[in-house]
């Protein structure tokens, strides 16, 4: 047994001086600043504790931990004994293993709502975004002050939760487009609704009914439900990209209130 652990011994390290010595016999001076430029990570002596840290780093709920770290520890083994037996590198990409354990966090998670990254806008945001126009689309039907400071607070933070959500994982990208279409399509519902009911009411009051509707509108997004500024936020943004609008005659009352400013 002894003679066997030495032969093994001595085959490793034969077969791994063919790659350090194209290292250690280069020029010595090289060599030095190769060894002071190494770093040692030294991790707790737990690696399933570790991990586990690692992975509440990642924002992977306390109450499902256990069973993420199971299932990435059994597929990096699976993905990485199909590349050996291909007798190819052992490498996964951090792009497909992000996407593979954030799948199966959203599969497994039991939240049902979407949290919110955003802070309230800045007074300095806040005067800025007053000339922008989904602000504008707002002062066509009327609006005050306190409407349009609501609506710039809604669309900031929802632009931000969208971005944070993406750059975490928590929602696929092309999910934020087919969220947008079902907002476009509930606000053509809720204008044809809106024309018929207020048929023989002025066009202010029929804007104003149709963004009320549309703010109280709750929509869903990848089966999570969202925090209360976002699908108005939302909304604002397709106003702002004059994808949606409120006044029945908002492109010509638009394009004047441009020309004031």
């Amino acid at each position: 047994m002894q003679q066997n652990s030495w032969i093994y011994s001595v085959f490793n390290r034969t077969l791994l001086r063919e790659y350090v010595s194209k290292v250690f016999d280069t020029d010595e001076s090289v060599v030095c600043k190769i060894i002071q430029a190494f770093s040692l990570d030294c991790g707790s002596g737990s690696s399933q504790t570790d991990l586990k840290a690692l992975m509440s780093k990642a924002l992977v709920p306390q109450d499902i931990i256990d069973d993420v770290l199971r299932y990435a520890l059994g597929w990096v083994k699976e993905q990485t004994d199909t590349l050996l037996e291909q007798k190819r590198p052992a490498c996964i990409p951090v792009d497909i293993f992000r996407s593979e354990i954030t799948s199966f966090v959203r599969k497994h998670d039991r939240r049902t709502i979407l949290c919110s990254f955003a802070k309230d806008p800045s007074q300095g945001e806040i005067e800025a975004d007053l000339l922008k126009t989904y602000v504008h689309q707002l002062e066509i039907i009327d609006c005050d002050y306190e409407e349009k400071v609501r609506a710039i607070t809604d669309f900031n933070r929802a632009s931000t939760d969208r971005t944070q959500w993406g750059v975490k994982g928590f929602v696929h990208e092309s999910s934020f487009d087919e969220f947008e279409r079902g907002l476009v399509r509930t606000w053509g519902n809720l204008r044809r609704k809106t024309d018929i009911s207020l048929s023989k009411h002025a066009d202010t009051e029929k804007g104003k009914y149709l963004y009320a509707e549309c703010s109280n509108h709750q929509a869903i997004l990848e089966g999570f439900t969202v925090p209360d500024h976002f699908t108005p936020g939302s909304f604002h943004a397709l106003a702002d990209k004059e994808e949606v609008w409120w006044h029945p005659n908002y492109k010509t009352l638009l394009k004047k209130s441009r020309n004031l400013d």
